[in-house]
Formats: C-alpha cells, sequence, structure tokens
C-alpha cells in the first residue's frame, strides 16, 4: 500500500465508512469490505509469495494436455506464472483492485489463474485460517494507520532473491502513521 497510497486510501474510506471508530473490524463486517478484500486478494496475486508452490510428483506415468509426465517426475504449480497471465488478469502488470470487484463494485471471490495457497487436494491445510486473519489484521491497521516511505525514498517491490522458490520482500524503511492524527 505505500507504492499504491490511492487504494491505501480508498481502502480507509470504507473501513472508515462501515466500521465504528470505537471498534475494531470483526468477520461480521467482512461483506461490507469489498476494498478490503480485494487489496488482499490482488496483495497475494501480485507478490505470488510461494511463486512455485509446493512440489509434487505422479506415483505413476500420466498424460496431462497431451503431455507424459513420468512417475516420480517433479511437478510444480507455477502460481506466478497463472498470476500474471493475460488469459487470467486483463493488466496483469498492475496492481489493480478491479480484479477482485464486479461490475457492481462487489467482491468477486473466486478467479481462475488465482493460486495463492496451492491447487487440488493437497492446497495449503491453513488457508481459511490464513484469509480469516489477514482480513482481520489487515482492516485493523489500515483502519488505524497509513503507511508510506521515508521522504525522499522509493519504495522497491523487487524480491529477495537468495530464496528461490520463496518470493520474499526485500528490507526497507517504512513510515507508519496514526490515524487519529490524520487531518
Amino acid at each position: 500500500m505505500i507504492k499504491y497510497p490511492e487504494v491505501q486510501r480508498r481502502v480507509q474510506e470504507q473501513i472508515d465508512e462501515v466500521v465504528p471508530r470505537d471498534a475494531l473490524p470483526s468477520y461480521h463486517h467482512k461483506p461490507n469490505l469489498p476494498l478490503v478484500e480485494a487489496m488482499i486478494h490482488e496483495a497475494l496475486r501480485v507478490s505470488s509469495m510461494a511463486a512455485l508452490g509446493v512440489e509434487r510428483s505422479p506415483n505413476r506415468d500420466i498424460e496431462v494436455g497431451g503431455y507424459l509426465i513420468p512417475k516420480g517426475s517433479f511437478v510444480f504449480a507455477a502460481a506466478i506464472c497463472c498470476h500474471h497471465d493475460p488469459q487470467y488478469w486483463e493488466h496483469p502488470d498492475q496492481f489493480r483492485l478491479e480484479h477482485f470487484l464486479d461490475e457492481q463494485g462487489n467482491f468477486a471471490s473466486h478467479k481462475e489463474g488465482f493460486l495463492p495457497f496451492g491447487t487440488g487436494r493437497r492446497s495449503c491445510l491453513g488457508e481459511s485460517l490464513a484469509r480469516m486473519e489477514l482480513f482481520l489484521f489487515s482492516s485493523a491497521l489500515f483502519q488505524n494507520f497509513t503507511f508510506s516511505a521515508p521522504e525522499g525514498c522509493e519504495v522497491n517491490l523487487k524480491e529477495n532473491s537468495r530464496l528461490p522458490t520463496i518470493r520474499m520482500p526485500i528490507d526497507q524503511n517504512i513510515v507508519i502513521t496514526p490515524r487519529m492524527n490524520e487531518s
């Protein structure tokens, strides 16, 4: 959100409209906060943290899409490729909440080509807990704080290249301002 302050502002405005200032956002606010949900999903898409997912290996020779995959081969669901494929995303290289909003501005939850928690029967067991925590923590943080770069510093979204299969952000400074002090 530091890189996209206009998105941060839109999300904060919606939180302010829906959640009383003296209360923290809760799960029952979720249906009325589609921008928070879209922001979380778009951040998961753009970051593709588990870029190649978890390796799998077939226990027998199989054919997929006309290709033979021999028993014992390593197979990866390359989420990063799907997350940046124009077949699935109108503007794959842009951070756009609209990727997860319908024409009426409602959150559009299931999107083909969106695999932040893996795919198939062995997708992440903690997905439902992670989604709930992402919503609660993100909405509470954006309700109470504004995030920005230090004056004169540019936000760098490149990842730490020391980790080949997990995309982690590089270290950088962030200014966190309580929103009560905003004018």
